[in-house]
């Protein structure tokens, strides 16, 4: 996935000590009608759950997607077993 220069795009990596602990992809469509939306993925390391780590990422996200004039809608599929992930959002 190419992230370079792309204005609905947004990959960003959580950092503790030099070591990377999580991470956050976005990505809007690549379609014209549909580039004000997108989907995203989080990840972080088990030992650093409950942290907050996934939800300061988010917030990144969401203040990225309100300064990019671009992005309206934020767009999320979560497994309905994963308790966690939905509590978190």
């Amino acid at each position: 996935m190419i992230y370079y220069n792309s204005d609905n795009k947004l990959f960003l990596i959580a950092e503790i000590e030099g070591e990377i602990v999580g991470n956050l992809s976005f990505k809007g469509s690549n379609r014209r009608r549909l580039k004000h939306a997108g989907e995203f993925g989080i990840s972080v390391k088990k030992e650093y759950w409950n942290m907050g780590i996934a939800s300061q990422l988010i917030k990144e996200l969401i203040e990225w997607a309100k300064s990019s004039g671009i992005i309206k809608k934020i767009n999320l599929k979560v497994m309905e077993d994963n308790e966690r992930a939905i509590n978190l959002y």
